[in-house]
């Protein structure tokens, strides 16, 4: 049910605009506000695909960039604060986990495995290091809780983040069913409710789909381990051009039926 709870819903949409994995590339989402600002109409709507932070150097910024763009938009007539949707990415989910370290039953496990995929640009944009996680994460639990604390607390003296973090959703939809955005792909055997960290982490199963999924006609995803820019197959779409790898930063606009009408490259 919390999956429920989490999921957008699209509402008397004419187009959406989807922004892939960005890595905090302030300049590339920079680019891409700047197409938007010219290009959003008044009854579209734009969903960020998740992995706006990690990685890349420029976190806090990115997450600035999100904020200020925002605000700028919804002051135009007929634009609502519920037009532009942020999905929880892979970079996300993790900057949540390491969050709660003190319950792990493996904390030093858990740390490299993050720092692995890319946390370490997050904790220096709250404070944090590399370093300093490993140094923490061979503590007892208490001391580990009182590592995250600093880190909330980083998190809510910078304006806005704390409030923007809480606001991410799983996946978003249209109210007419026929378009669902998530972040790196689905179960195609499970239910909305049902999915955890496949939104996440994809599912071997999700690429050999033979059929709308839940009477959607496409699903739409923003990050793929290959970096394959613009990947359509019958009932899914591949968005993800390597933003924080070398790559480009995507912007596309959809029908409501799922055609991408357009691709921006930053």
């Amino acid at each position: 049910m919390d999956t429920l709870r989490r999921l957008a819903t699209i509402k008397n949409c004419h187009s959406v605009w989807a922004v892939a994995s960005l890595h905090a590339e302030q300049q590339r989402l920079d680019a891409v506000h700047r197409v938007l600002y010219e290009s959003f109409q008044p009854g579209d709507a734009i969903v960020y695909l998740g992995n706006m932070i990690g990685r890349g150097p420029m976190v806090r910024q990115s997450v600035d960039a999100l904020l200020a763009f925002r605000r700028e938009l919804i002051a135009q007539p007929a634009v609502f604060a519920g037009d532009l949707i942020y999905l929880r990415g892979v970079q996300e989910e993790l900057f949540d986990k390491l969050l709660q370290l003190q319950f792990s039953q493996s904390p030093q496990d858990i740390a490299e495995w993050m720092l692995r995929n890319g946390l370490a640009s997050t904790l220096q944009a709250y404070g944090s290091s590399a370093s300093e996680l490993r140094a923490v994460a061979q503590l007892p639990a208490t001391q580990i809780s009182r590592y995250t604390a600093k880190l909330r607390e980083a998190i809510r003296a910078a304006p806005g983040h704390a409030a923007f973090y809480s606001s991410l959703k799983r996946a978003a939809a249209l109210d007419t069913g026929s378009l669902l955005f998530v972040h790196a792909g689905l179960d195609p055997y499970r239910p909305l409710a049902a999915q955890t960290d496949a939104f996440w982490w994809g599912n071997t199963a999700f690429m050999q789909m033979n059929q709308p999924y839940q009477g959607f006609e496409r699903v739409v995803t923003g990050w793929h381990p290959e970096h394959r820019g613009v990947f359509e197959a019958a009932y899914y779409t591949l968005f993800d051009a390597g933003a924080g790898f070398g790559g480009k930063l995507l912007l596309g606009q959809f029908s409501p039926r799922g055609n991408l009408l357009q691709v921006f490259e930053a």
